[in-house]
């Protein structure tokens, strides 16, 4: 009895041994369900099949164990999402990287995941002390904060649709400086509607905040070219392409707004009020005025920054522009201006100028009232270690075929903590106006942040 009992017991063992040894090899060969399925109970082979060693599963199905299913995990833990700040874009070869939508790049900027749509915010502030010496007026000193601007950029749909939104608060009172909407319908053609720069002069397209003295040359006031409203063609020439080219349309008016409309008087207390004005730089007919520019730049010149912040071997850009005026159409008459002008980097050196006329038919409408003037300006900086610069500027401008009526002598030293973001600059100068027999001295620092 005990030897049967024995011999059941063996058989049943072997049994296990074999089925169990089946499963562990299906169970390596399949990956193992996070829910395990239900299977039947092992059966009991048949009496007559003896167990012996070649009935055990192999060995090395005995050695490979089941994977071990992953722990269970939160809905959240299993599918992260993307930060505030990163959204995750597939990469070649299967792999991920992350995509800002948000942060900080020449100013704070917020952009779609597939780029498609960007918002960048920039501003700037100079914050400015000026010390006048006059001979025919008192001396004056003040604090003044001659910009302070807030700008909008960016792209919408895709990156050929681009617009800038610009006001300045300097001088306490708000206005529009740029306010316009860009299109390129292919590399190397692209227009641009609304209010903007008229491309005359390089130191005018310049930024404010990218030149190596506080204000401009004396031949800007003389000559002027400002902003107005109007559409121009062009191919992206602010970023110094090999070629560039911009012609442009405009009302011939100037971006500064100025009051129309009436005045009521009071005859008993004398003071006035103001019926159906408002203030615009909108005319109630264009008086068209007509600027065309063209130009060449070297490679990586960046010829509408003052100031050699690149380094590197010689970079030369020139550029020519013509202003065709139509100021009053009832007239006819015309007033014809025209520049050229260079923009040349080595080694931290640097060197930009210019040389205007003007001509005007009515004979009064040139600097100074005069038929016709004459102007040029040439300014040099070294700059030393990204961080000094010391910069030195001569300019004359004068009118009726002379071209020394006024004279500016000025010297400036800046210190860039940030390059043209972040710097500090002193300017000196003395301006002498030959016709009022005068000789001005003006100094003013600038502190400047901008982002």
């Amino acid at each position: 009895m005990r030897t049967r009992t024995n011999t059941r017991v063996a058989f049943a063992l072997g049994a296990l041994t074999l089925s169990f040894g089946q499963a562990t090899l299906a169970h390596a060969q399949s990956p193992a369900p996070l829910v395990p399925s239900e299977t039947p109970a092992p059966t009991a082979p048949e009496a007559t099949a003896p167990a012996s060693v070649e009935s055990r599963p192999p060995e090395s199905a005995a050695v490979q164990a089941p994977p071990s299913p992953a722990p269970p995990t939160s809905p959240v833990e299993a599918s992260p999402g993307p930060s505030e700040a990163t959204e995750v874009a597939p990469k070649t070869g299967g792999e991920t990287e992350a995509v800002q939508t948000a942060g900080f790049d020449k100013g704070f900027f917020l952009q779609s995941a597939d780029g498609a749509n960007k918002l960048q915010i920039g501003g700037r502030i100079q914050a400015r002390f000026t010390y006048k010496a006059l001979e025919n007026a008192p001396n004056s000193a003040f604090f003044h904060v001659p910009r302070a601007r807030v700008a909008l950029r960016g792209h919408v749909f895709s990156e050929d649709a681009s617009f800038k939104l610009e006001t300045d608060f300097g001088g306490g009172s708000p206005s529009l400086k740029d306010g316009y909407v860009n299109y390129r319908f292919i590399d190397g053609l692209e227009v641009r509607a609304g209010q903007q720069k008229r491309p005359f002069s390089r130191q005018q397209i310049n930024s404010s905040g990218k030149l190596q003295f506080p204000d401009l040359a004396i031949t800007d006031k003389a000559f002027g070219a400002g902003r107005d409203l109007g559409v121009t063609v062009h191919n992206n020439f602010e970023k110094s392409p090999n070629f560039e080219y911009a012609l442009g349309v405009y009302n011939g008016v100037g971006d500064k707004a100025a009051f129309t409309g009436g005045v009521q008087v009071d005859p008993m207390t004398g003071e006035g009020s103001v019926s159906g004005g408002k203030f615009s730089n909108v005319p109630s007919e264009i008086s068209p005025a007509v600027v065309a520019r063209v130009g060449y730049n070297t490679d990586d010149s960046r010829g509408y920054s003052e100031g050699d912040f690149e380094g590197g071997p010689l970079r030369l850009s020139v550029g020519a522009s013509g202003w065709f005026d139509f100021q009053d159409q009832a007239s006819g008459d015309l007033i014809t201006k025209g520049e050229l002008d260079f923009s040349l980097k080595a080694e931290g050196f640097s060197a930009t100028g210019g040389f205007y006329v003007c001509s005007a038919a009515d004979k009064t409408s040139c600097f100074g009232g005069n038929a016709d003037a004459l102007g040029t300006h040439v300014q040099l900086g070294y700059l030393v270690g990204d961080l000094l610069e010391p910069a030195v500027r001569v300019g004359l401008v004068g009118g009726d075929g002379q071209i020394d009526d006024q004279r500016e002598i000025a010297v400036g030293l800046n210190l860039y903590p940030n390059k043209h973001d972040l710097k500090l600059q002193t300017q000196v100068g003395i301006l002498s106006d030959k016709a009022a027999d005068t000789r001005d001295v003006v100094a003013m620092t600038q502190l400047q942040l901008g982002f």
